[in-house]
């Protein structure tokens, strides 16, 4: 959640956040392959600076996800082919009020659709109803899983139509706020993934120690 370039000037007196464009190694490094664009601290540094941020996760191997969603245009779904199973990927920053054209356009290209949301307001503990209502109507539209941040906070998990509502995650990695102790909670989702949908595990609970450093909770 923030801007990995060097370019740009803050575009607005809020806390900017960036990392240098090197740090990306560590997520290499970590294991991950996708990142979500789609988020509140992405076009901290203007435009240049979010274009550069892209350039420099392809550099580095890392998929990007939800970039559409930042510039307000129609989202392809980015897809993933694992085992064999069609892994359809969506992420948005507060969505727009009907996102299901993408839903419906991708549902007919993939086995299994997630949709990754920025949502919500910070700091709280339950999501807004708007929330929810996004989410079922996500699903309706043809989505298999919504995953969510954003509150810093870890929120509940629902099921709608045997379909996982992941509401928040909380936080995993983020030193930019004063952290207290539902601040320093995080969440690892865990879906299992199969041509006939998905199926959520029992979340892993994490916080980060007081060097900032997540370690999972037993």
């Amino acid at each position: 959640e923030c801007v990995a370039s060097s370019l740009g000037t803050p575009a607005h007196e809020r806390t900017p956040l960036r990392c240098p464009p090197a740090s990306l190694q560590a997520l290499v490094e970590a294991g991950f392959d996708v990142m979500s664009v789609a988020n509140n601290h992405s076009m901290d540094f203007g435009r240049a600076a979010f274009d550069d941020s892209l350039k420099q996760l392809r550099q580095h191997h890392l998929l990007a996800l939800g970039a559409a969603s930042m510039r307000h245009q129609p989202q392809t779904a980015l897809v993933l082919v694992k085992r064999g199973v069609r892994i359809g990927l969506l992420g948005y920053f507060h969505p727009p009020p009907k996102p299901y054209d993408d839903v419906t356009k991708a549902r007919r290209d993939v086995d299994v659709l997630i949709v990754f949301n920025h949502w919500g307001r910070e700091n709280r503990a339950e999501p807004m109803p708007q929330q929810r209502q996004l989410a079922r109507a996500l699903i309706d539209a043809g989505a298999d899983a919504i995953v969510g941040c954003h509150a810093h906070v870890v929120q509940p998990v629902e099921s709608y139509r045997g379909k996982p509502i992941i509401y928040g995650l909380g936080n995993f990695v983020f030193d930019a706020m004063p952290l207290n102790e539902a601040r320093r909670r995080g969440a690892i989702a865990e879906l299992d993934v199969t041509v006939r949908g998905v199926v959520a595990r029992p979340l892993v609970a994490t916080r980060m120690d007081e060097h900032l450093r997540p370690v999972v909770v037993p």
